[in-house]
């Protein structure tokens, strides 16, 4: 009674573990969303800040690499599409801005193409076109979508597209933990110099909730990793679009949030327009890229 009679391997199973964390994280994020949108990000990035510099330390990397533009670049896209996300999570439902932040993956082929000259065959663009046919009816159909929030959302995806594309360009180039480490060293004084001007002092449980957006950010990267260490990327990464789910059950269970048949039929117009490019691309590259879950930003 192993992994074979579950009908999952480990890397399966980690991966699942990781958009668990991450839907976790977001609920977390949401139960702070009357605070200032900077103070979140700028608390989420200090717990990275020390979960990233301590093994640097530790196995004497240099902090700040060498190749300080691109890295520079991938810190302010990334901290543009968290910005805009955790935006979003506060003004539209939780499996919303999960799905319209699956929409990364989407721009991060189209920016490949333009910078990276990576080929988009023509089923991926058929998929592109299914993604976006599916936000055009989850505006129409689910009013508590406003323009701006969908727009919002729609930015931090090319956002994070943009730093995924920096990523692959560093991938050979500069260590992993100094690729991410420029994430909070980005992050934590832009978002400083709002606090500064904004600061609402968290009360009680809040400072705990916070922590734990940071807490739960970092083990949702590191079981990701070691999923995609342990496993092909092609066999695991459909599991990365369980988020969804998990979106749309601790929306409803903690935030009473609900979708009509309308709704619900957009975010799986979208998720299939995703999950089809994705497949797509593992398929034509026989799975040599490593997907990213679109919240590590």
């Amino acid at each position: 009674m192993s992994n074979m009679a579950l009908g999952l391997t480990k890397g399966a199973k980690l991966i699942l573990l990781s958009s668990l964390c991450f839907a976790i994280m977001n609920v977390f994020m949401k139960l702070v969303g009357h605070l200032p949108v900077q103070e979140i990000v700028f608390f989420r990035g200090l717990v990275m800040l020390v979960a990233t510099i301590v093994p640097l330390k530790i196995q004497k990397i240099p902090l700040l690499g060498s190749h300080h533009g691109l890295l520079f670049a991938r810190g302010l896209f990334g901290t543009l599409a968290l910005t805009l996300y955790v935006w979003t999570i506060q003004h539209i439902p939780l499996a919303t801005t999960n799905t319209l932040q699956y929409l990364s993956p989407i721009f991060t082929a189209l920016i490949a193409y333009f910078w990276l000259k990576e080929k988009v065959t023509p089923k991926q663009i058929a998929f592109f076109a299914l993604c976006f046919l599916g936000v055009i009816m989850l505006k129409g159909l689910d009013s508590r979508i406003d323009a701006l929030s969908l727009i919002l959302g729609i930015l931090s995806a090319l956002f994070s597209g943009v730093a995924y594309n920096c990523i692959s360009k560093l991938k050979d180039k500069e260590h992993p933990l100094v690729i991410i480490l420029y994430f909070p060293l980005v992050t934590i004084p832009l978002s400083g110099i709002f606090c500064f001007y904004e600061w609402q002092t968290p009360q009680g449980l809040e400072w705990l909730y916070l922590l734990m957006v940071g807490v739960f950010t970092q083990a949702a990267q590191y079981a990701m990793t070691k999923a995609y260490q342990s496993e092909e990327a092609s066999k695991i990464s459909i599991y990365v679009y369980t988020g969804l789910f998990y979106g749309l059950i601790f929306g409803y269970l903690v935030f009473d949030e609900t979708y009509d048949v309308g709704a619900l039929l957009g975010l799986l117009v979208i998720m299939a327009g995703v999950v089809g490019s994705t497949l797509s691309k593992s398929e034509k590259n026989n799975g040599v890229n490593l997907p990213k879950d679109p919240h590590q930003t």
